[in-house]
């Protein structure tokens, strides 16, 4: 089962991103509380650099060609859940062989 598709990332003051899903799921994701400013994540620290943040034409969500996300793992995130959890809910179920 496929995760639902991120529909749309906006900047929000103080490093957060805000999150739009087609399943209805949104919500805040605090950047500067899940990264820390370490890495390559520093970059984020600059107001101005943050603010670029989008969602691309594959719908993943980055800040350029150099800096992204994962917007599944942001999705696992916002509904509280690990993706084992989250898989276990999503299986479909197996077909039933006709009876002969």
């Amino acid at each position: 089962m496929d995760f639902p598709r991120l529909l749309s990332v906006e900047p929000r003051p103080h490093h957060r991103i805000f999150l739009r899903y087609a399943d209805g799921v949104e919500g805040m994701v605090d950047m500067a509380a899940r990264t820390n400013f370490k890495g390559v994540f520093e970059r984020i620290r600059d107001e101005s650099y943050f603010n670029r943040v989008h969602r691309t034409p594959e719908r993943h969500i980055a800040w350029d060609d150099e800096l992204d996300i994962c917007a599944n793992a942001q999705y696992l995130n916002l509904i509280g859940k690990t993706y084992e959890e989250w898989d276990a809910g999503h299986t479909l179920p197996l077909p039933i062989a006709p009876l002969e």
